[in-house]
């Protein structure tokens, strides 16, 4: 498979313990491609049923599996932007993206506010990432804020 960023690249396979799981890794530029559902069986913390929302952005990166657009949104509960292919829901983490969500993550956990599940779509759960990007920006992230009640 190609890499969504370099193109020409050729993607390895990188060893993980799930036989069923898709993770490919660029020998190029380091980002991983986990297929759909894959980055939970390799992140304990790792949000279960993301989707690609109505508010995700446009990229000009191609899906390395089915060749259709990624599209880009912010991971659940992190500042990190990951690029996700709509139609097959495969996952495209540049170099770094994926320690950074494992710590911010497991940070939560820790703390006892990780959200295992992605935010649905819908009206209620857009006013829930509103509110929680509010919050992010008056407060910062530190463990002590006042947490939104849902």
């Amino acid at each position: 498979m190609r890499c969504p960023t370099c193109e020409l690249t050729i993607m390895l396979d990188q060893p993980v313990d799930d036989p069923d799981a898709i993770v490919l890794r660029c020998k190029t530029c380091g980002g991983f491609w986990f297929g759909a559902g894959t980055l939970t069986s390799v992140l304990a913390v790792a949000v279960k049923g993301l989707k690609v929302l109505d508010t995700a952005e446009d990229t000009d990166l191609v899906c390395p599996e089915c060749l259709k657009p990624l599209y880009r949104l912010t991971y659940p509960q992190t500042l990190v932007r990951v690029d996700m292919c709509g139609r097959c829901d495969g996952l495209w983490l540049d170099a770094g993206e994926l320690k950074e969500i494992k710590m911010v993550r497991q940070h939560l956990a820790e703390t006892g506010r990780l959200s295992i599940f992605a935010p649905g779509p819908g009206v209620k759960a857009a006013l829930l990432r509103l509110i929680d990007a509010t919050i992010s920006s008056a407060f910062g992230d530190t463990a002590d804020r006042p947490r939104p009640r849902r």
